[in-house]
């Protein structure tokens, strides 16, 4: 597990690689008010830290094989989903990158259903797209994933994308919920682990 040391110090070097505080909070899968603190306490200021949960799912994320076990779980929950009623089949699954497209294809092949990814925000700070290398979402029910819902912004702005890209989306499936919210903007969250502070 990474030491908040080694998170701060990760976040300066990311900096310094010129990602935006939305790209470093994706990358080590924090709020962007913990990406804030991380390089602002790097910095040397002192500042008063703000609630988050670290997720490190390095030793999951390093590992083809349990990328696919946890992958075809988060599968088995969302067509159980999907046999109650809580959603429709999708036609596309999305995976966000990078942390989602693992976990996308192996829900994709589970599933049945076309692949595309998804970059929510461009290096820099600028546009979100919908790649077109990969399946096509207009008038498709598109599913998204990822690894991990913070806040839940990520999860909106990717749900306008994939709308201006004439698809519609469905819900979004996560290993992990840190957002405890049942549904972002009226749409299902499908997670295997929710993790929240009780303090």
């Amino acid at each position: 597990m990474r030491s908040p040391f080694n998170l701060m110090e990760k976040a300066k070097e990311l900096r310094k690689r010129g990602l935006s505080i939305d790209e470093i909070a994706k990358e080590l899968n924090v709020s962007r008010e913990t990406a804030e603190y991380l390089i602002e306490k790097a910095s040397g200021e002192d500042i008063e830290p703000p609630r988050d949960i670290y997720v490190d799912w390095e030793p999951v994320a390093s590992s083809p094989t349990r990328l696919e076990l946890l992958g075809k779980a988060l599968s088995n929950l969302i067509m159980e989903e999907i046999e109650r009623g809580k959603i429709s089949y999708p036609e596309v699954v999305a995976g966000m990158i990078s942390s989602g497209v693992p976990l996308a294809s192996v829900i994709a092949k589970e599933l049945g259903t076309k692949l595309t990814l998804i970059r929510p925000w461009h290096y820099g700070g600028g546009k979100g797209l919908v790649s077109e290398k990969f399946s096509e979402v207009s008038d498709k029910k598109v599913l998204v994933i990822d690894d991990v819902i913070t806040t839940g912004r990520t999860a909106k702005y990717t749900f306008s994308l994939i709308r201006e890209a004439g698809g519609h989306p469905i819900g979004i499936g996560v290993i992990v919920d840190k957002k405890g919210s049942d549904e972002i903007e009226g749409l299902p969250v499908f997670y295997l682990i929710r993790a929240s502070t009780i303090i």
